[in-house]
């Protein structure tokens, strides 16, 4: 996913916990030359549940070397 923050976009990733019924934004800020105020202004820009987040339309599955439960897809089809 994509989020803008200050004119800047950053890449971003949402996970999702689906036992624990909670997700998280990681977000990859590039470069070194973003300080503190930088950071603080991301975290002060995110509203929950009003920021606009634009997806990528794909999900990613954990890799079955790190996934060690019981793992099915199933694909549905959309008329």
């Amino acid at each position: 996913m994509k989020l803008s923050v200050e004119g800047s976009e950053l890449d971003g990733i949402v996970l999702y916990d689906f036992s624990g019924y909670s997700a998280f934004l990681t977000c990859y800020v590039p470069g070194k030359e973003n300080n503190l105020t930088f950071f603080l202004s991301l975290l002060n820009n995110l509203k929950y549940g009003n920021t606009p987040l634009q997806f990528a339309g794909g999900v990613t599955l954990s890799s079955t070397k790190e996934f060690f439960g019981e793992l099915r897809t199933k694909k549905i089809l959309r008329s």
